[in-house]
């Protein structure tokens, strides 16, 4: 009995953008604060950038990073980083509400 061996691709350049039946852009709030560990916000940044760049545009997610406090905000680890806009000038509902995480987030 003759069994098919599977091939794996050695790229992901087989993968095309689908189409999204409700096509719409998606807007996320990426909630973070001082003492945010920065892998909860670049993490996220990054799988939704990828996710823009196989899917059509009107399909894309905006993402907004909101600050619990005005300014830049000093990461767990040091890093800096600069919120789109602070949580009390959002007059947007969101389609996705995510939270970052991080050591200050206990104190809060």
């Amino acid at each position: 009995m003759n069994t098919p061996t599977a091939t794996r691709p050695s790229t992901l350049s087989h993968l095309r953008p689908f189409r999204d039946v409700s096509s719409h852009v998606r807007t996320v709030a990426l909630v973070a604060f001082s003492g945010v560990q920065s892998r909860d916000v670049c993490g996220p940044l990054d799988v939704f950038a990828e996710a823009n760049r196989l899917l059509l545009a009107d399909s894309h997610y905006r993402v907004e990073v909101v600050g619990l406090e005005h300014g830049p905000l000093r990461c767990s680890n040091g890093m800096t980083i600069s919120v789109d806009r602070h949580f009390s000038n959002t007059d947007n509902a969101y389609d996705l509400l995510l939270v970052a995480g991080g050591p200050g987030l206990v104190r809060r």
